[in-house]
């Protein structure tokens, strides 16, 4: 398992030198950004991989990511810096074309996104059994059996893992 506070230290080092900092504009996003901390959550995920409490200052990382290699960690804890700086109680939209910007300055942005999308898959289909992937007409779908009872709780569940595969898998809890 990783030490996320070395991993944050890290990850605040190289968000530094690609100069994303340079968009903290108040004191207050200072000092949340310098005291912001990062911590394991308690359970295996498949649509929420990370987020960020804004009156805690707390970034949760999801337990699905415990194995993953370092750079998908970073990239996780990289958005969910982000959201200090993008901070939606100064009004502004939690995942803003700026905020991706900034985002896709991560190293390996692109690679820890296939990970974490796939990785999300597979935890999804190992708790829901009669799900399975369909590849069709160049997109990635989730598919029951038409014979399969379909509760509310699923119908959504299926929603999270249909934006999953059709946009990023990151979230924040002011998403909610």
């Amino acid at each position: 398992m990783h030490n996320l506070t070395d991993l944050l230290a890290k990850t605040k080092r190289m968000m530094e030198a690609k100069g994303v900092n340079d968009i903290l504009i108040t004191s207050d996003q200072r000092l949340l950004y310098n005291t912001v901390v990062v911590r394991w959550g308690k359970t295996l995920t498949y649509h929420r991989l990370g987020s960020y409490a804004v009156k805690q200052n707390l970034i949760t990382i999801s337990r699905s990511l415990e194995d993953a290699p370092e750079f998908v960690v970073i990239a996780d804890i990289w958005h969910e810096l982000l959201h200090v700086h993008f901070n939606r109680k100064q009004g502004n939209k939690a995942h803003s074309r700026l905020f991706h910007i900034y985002e896709e300055r991560c190293p390996q942005f692109k690679d820890a996104e296939k990970y974490m999308r796939e990785l999300c898959l597979k935890i999804y289909c190992k708790k829901h059994p009669k799900a399975h992937i369909v590849e069709r007409n160049g997109k990635t779908y989730v598919s029951t059996p038409s014979s399969a009872p379909v509760r509310s709780s699923s119908v959504r569940a299926m929603d999270m893992i249909q934006s999953i595969l059709n946009k990023n898998v990151f979230h924040t809890e002011e998403d909610d």
